[in-house]
């Protein structure tokens, strides 16, 4: 879905082939530095159940399409984010802060700046390239990019 999402094909366009090249082809490329204290993958499903509660449905933020669950092995304890499409802008990649609660069940889940997401249809694949970038860049904009050695790109958006 994310190629529905108006603007891909020309953000895509935007970034050179140099760049290009410079995002990481999976999660697991993501992290460059201290690599045997951090690691960036799928969630696992004991991680998933770990995270189960109960949470009263109400309205969402966001509905997310074609998700995934990845999580931040650090020393000091796993995060786990939400990345996906965003159903209202036609499949406008997002990632969420980090999951304090997830609700299969009823299909929600909250982040810890007290977001409620709704679940839509997950993904059955790998992230893709746009969602690799977006990754790469908020990792940086939350400010770990760089002591981790992740990819830091500049993009003119105009």
């Amino acid at each position: 879905m994310a190629e529905q999402y108006p603007g891909y094909e020309e953000l895509l366009a935007k970034l050179s082939s140099a760049v290009r090249a410079r995002i990481p082809p999976s999660l697991d490329k993501v992290i460059k530095l201290q690599r045997r204290d951090y690691k960036l993958r799928l969630t696992t499903d004991e991680e998933i159940f770990n995270l189960h509660r109960m949470i009263t449905p109400s309205t969402p933020k966001d509905i997310i399409d074609n998700w995934n669950l990845i999580t931040l092995v650090r020393p000091q304890g796993k995060l786990v984010f939400l990345l996906g499409e965003v159903r209202r802008k036609n499949g406008c990649p997002r990632i969420t802060s980090d999951i304090v609660s997830i609700d299969r069940e009823f299909g929600f889940l909250t982040t810890i700046s007290g977001s409620l997401y709704e679940l839509g249809d997950p993904k059955n694949a790998p992230p893709t390239e746009l969602e690799l970038f977006l990754v790469c860049r908020t990792f940086h904009s939350w400010g770990f990019g760089d002591e981790l050695g992740v990819p830091l790109y500049s993009i003119n958006y105009h």
